[in-house]
């Protein structure tokens, strides 16, 4: 196949394959500019020993899809502008996020969130207490000073 429009044609079949596998919030990130679709070859994949190339499973491409358009920092971002933990579970538990994607949005979001959880349920509930939990703690210990 070395048609150009042929070959763009099936590049932009798999582009809409991925968006469609993103949540709404991913999407909205995307066109504002907060989020971007990344190329990986998969000549590109290495091991865990950075040496030896090897050839990707499908398993290890999908992850690899998943990583490059997965950004934790936006997600973080629309998570502490969110005032309750309840929305912030909401919230959560809504978007498609795996564990290892609330993982990287818990760090992102830094101290506050002390990962106690290891199951996907958990880790939303440590992630909202982490944020708006703080957040309702500081304000009912300053007695409303700063709230």
């Amino acid at each position: 196949m070395t048609d150009p429009g042929r070959l763009a044609i099936e590049a932009l079949k798999q582009v809409s394959a991925v968006l469609g596998k993103l949540t709404v919030g991913e999407l909205e990130d995307l066109v504002a500019g907060r989020g971007q679709l990344v190329y990986q070859s998969a000549e590109s994949l290495v091991t865990a020993k950075g040496s030896r190339r090897r050839t990707p499973t499908a398993k290890s491409l999908a992850s690899a899809r998943s990583k490059a358009v997965f950004d934790a920092a936006a997600t973080a971002a629309a998570i502490k502008e969110i005032e309750m933990a309840d929305e912030i579970v909401v919230y959560l538990e809504q978007g498609k996020y795996t564990i290892p994607n609330l993982r990287d949005v818990a760090a992102e979001i830094g101290p506050t969130v002390v990962l106690t959880g290891r199951r996907k349920g958990e880790i939303i509930r440590d992630i909202a207490d982490g944020v708006a939990g703080y957040r309702q703690r500081s304000v009912a210990m300053s007695g409303g000073a700063w709230g």
